[in-house]
């Protein structure tokens, strides 16, 4: 009988991202019986289904084959990154064919990971160097791409007195990248530099100590305390403190801060926290200096968290600021372990995202396309990678995110206490990510109470964003323009063209920046490009890429300056202040539409206004306003090809602006009798910009 459904007969098996899968599947087209229709040979699809697709996943390969005597057999398929993913395959009107699912994991790799002194094993002296047993619970890196900065590592050394005759003022202690970015990693014992203590700003003694960190997109350095929840800003260097989150101001009641994160710059800077009071808030700028630096920040608070813990350490939004994942620790019933948590910015928690028993998730990190979640877990001494949507760990075989791998550094040096160490994390590529561990104050000061390290992923560089293709109108160029991620690591991106849909082609450009222009082509055919970007590992300089498959179409065509638009009209709408100007857009070339205004009837004037991607040979309109009443003005429209070249003038226009219209009250909404000899009135205001006062009549 013929064929109505497609069926597995052989499940993918995956294997690391970046591979092709292990065993390639197999899908026959069958009759209702489940008998071969060997007659079939139409083209069968195979796409991962929409319910287990994450962030940009794609399946990438040959991923239609025509099916031979009723069989379709695949041969070169993977996915762009790792997760556990339903594969669907499709042809025509045939029921499609759903697997069981396939496993695509991450490799994680150490780079390096290293002890941080202690007094009582290299005999330093805390007030001028870093003593790492107990005094550091946060730190974080500069990820600023093109930055002097990028790469230095700054950890906050809170005001300590260990059990090992550890003492010390609090302190920022900081190490340059080019210390950090290296096989062997920094001196720990020689910071490149130190923070300034005791400042009239902000004073790192008890109660006030260097607890929480983030560093901005423009290289601020920001530091708060623990208990006195004030935020200040600082240079890259430590210098110029500026309190810009004084304490007091609207952090919870009783909440400790010990972790925030920073995005953005400028006016664009955002500080994201949840404090020990469970209220996840963010502050966003609100002023900002002459060199553009934060001065005074504005809270937003986004939600009151439900859970039971009495820590909470590193949080962080997705990409698209819809999500929210924080690390909690320290139950507050019987010492309870608590797991990281994903919310709606509303505050809805996902219970969908598991719950690992006993096993605190204090330190989180996000790669830049949402594609994993990063966890640490010192209970276990592990870094787990999370499918954002499930929380299924992407180490093991994607069926139930037991926690039985991940990345352990080297236990020779890894001795954290189980209950009382934390951990942090912070990403510095989608590749590399640092981590520092901090180990209880009831131990020994010992080799490995601290350390400090940084692993690697097999992670594809991230794909480019904004991509765009232009026609300058010569017939035989196109120009794509795109933005690269915000990822220090790239280096730029390559090119690739092809004449077929769907397939890569060759690659024309490599490491090119934006905007590039691709010469030689034929006018009237289609191209399709897709772009790459590529990343070259600090630590080995080995370069590896972007596995994006996303095709972006152009078509290089002759463009010549446009006519003049048509139907022009200016005419006063008599609202006051207001000339509403109308014109059709010519047929061809219009790609942008000049509109210039003077008070001179023999002269253009200055352009007004410039509208962008015209509806082609439609009519358009646009109201200018804040008219002064009873003044001439006259408009000239043009359009512009992309070539920048303009039309000739339009015949010019002119009205002049007047308000005729009575206002129209919008009537009384109360009247609140106050006792002799008083009254409240409240009405709706009158719908007219003109009106600037009110008559009231009392009979």
């Amino acid at each position: 009988d013929a064929a109505t459904k497609l069926v597995f007969t052989t499940e993918p098996i995956g294997g690391p991202v970046g591979t092709a899968f292990a065993t390639q599947p197999v899908v026959e087209a069958q009759d209702e019986f489940g008998y071969v229709d060997t007659a079939f040979s139409g083209p069968v699809t195979i796409a991962i289904t929409d319910a287990t697709k994450v962030g940009g996943a794609e399946l990438i390969g040959t991923k239609t084959v025509n099916a031979q005597q009723g069989v379709a057999s695949f041969s070169d398929l993977q996915c762009t990154q790792p997760g556990f993913f339903a594969l669907q395959a499709t042809s025509g009107a045939l029921t499609p064919g759903v697997s069981a699912g396939v496993s695509v994991t991450l490799t994680i790799t150490e780079v390096y990971v290293k002890d941080l002194p202690t007094v009582a094993v290299d005999s330093i002296n805390p007030e001028t160097q870093l003593s790492g047993l107990a005094g550091i619970r946060a730190f974080t890196i500069n990820a600023n791409p093109g930055s002097p900065w990028k790469g230095t590592i700054y950890l906050p050394r809170r005001h300590n007195n260990g059990p090992a005759g550890e003492t010390g003022r609090g302190a920022v202690f900081y190490w340059k990248g080019d210390t950090v970015l290296t096989p062997t990693g920094p001196d720990l014992k020689n910071p490149t530099g130190r923070f300034v203590e005791d400042t009239a700003v902000y004073d790192f003694s008890v109660g006030n100590s260097a607890w929480g960190i983030a560093v901005g997109g423009d290289d601020y350095v920001y530091v708060t305390g623990l208990a006195s929840k004030a935020v200040v800003r600082y240079n890259p260097d430590g210098t110029n403190p500026v309190l810009v989150i004084p304490s007091g101001t609207g952090f919870s009641s009783g909440g400790n801060l010990r972790q925030m994160s920073c995005t953005g710059k400028g006016m664009d800077t955002t500080i994201w926290y949840i404090d020990d009071g469970k209220v996840v808030a963010k502050w966003t700028a609100t002023a900002v200096d002459n060199n553009g630096g934060p001065t005074a920040f504005a809270k937003t608070t986004l939600f009151t968290s439900n859970d039971n813990s009495s820590q909470h350490y590193q949080l962080l939004p997705n990409s698209t600021r819809d999500t929210i994942y924080y690390g909690a620790y320290m139950g507050t019933t019987g010492g309870a372990q608590y797991s990281p948590a994903k919310f709606s910015f509303s505050g809805v928690r996902d219970t969908a995202f598991p719950i690992y028993t006993l096993q605190t998730g204090d330190a989180l990190a996000i790669d830049s396309q949402d594609r994993i979640v990063y966890a640490g877990f010192p209970g276990s001494k592990r870094f787990v990678p999370l499918n954002p949507r499930n929380g299924t760990n992407l180490t093991d075989d994607g069926m139930g995110g037991v926690l039985s791998t991940g990345y352990t550094p080297n236990p020779s040096v890894w001795v954290w206490n189980y209950v009382n160490g934390t951990t942090e994390l912070a990403r510095y590529s989608d590749r590399h990510y640092f981590y520092f561990g901090c180990g209880s104050t009831t131990v020994p000061a010992t080799a490995g109470s601290s350390t400090l390290g940084v692993f690697a992923t097999n992670m594809p560089a991230p794909d480019a964003k904004d991509v765009v293709i232009s026609n300058p109108g010569t017939g035989t160029n196109l120009k794509l323009m795109f933005t690269m991620p915000n990822d220090p690591e790239l280096i730029g991106a390559d090119i690739y063209r092809s004449t077929v849909q769907g397939s890569l082609g060759t690659k024309i450009g490599s490491k090119v920046a934006s905007p590039y222009t691709d010469s030689g082509l034929t006018a009237g055919v289609t191209y399709y490009y897709t772009v790459r970007p590529i990343g070259k590992d600090p630590f080995t300089g080995e370069e590896y890429s972007s596995a994006s498959i996303t095709q972006y179409a152009g078509v290089p065509v002759f463009t010549y300056p446009p006519e003049p638009p048509t139907n022009i009209k200016a005419t006063d709408t008599t609202q006051g202040g207001e000339i509403l100007v109308e014109w059709t857009t010519p047929a061809l070339y219009a790609d942008v539409i000049n509109i210039y205004r003077s008070l001179i009837p023999t002269e253009l004037g200055p352009k007004v206004k410039v509208i962008t991607s015209p509806v082609a040979g439609a009519p358009a309109s646009w109201l200018d306003t804040g008219l002064v009443d009873g003044v001439t003005y006259h408009y000239t429209v043009r359009a512009m090809n992309g070539k920048n070249e303009e039309s000739s003038n339009t015949a010019k226009v002119s009205a002049t602006p007047s308000d005729q219209v009575a206002p129209t009250f919008g009537g009384l909404t109360s009247a609140k009798d106050y006792g002799f000899p008083g009254a409240r009135l409240t009405w709706t205001p009158a719908v007219d910009k003109s009106v600037v006062s009110y008559r009231v009549y009392v009979s």
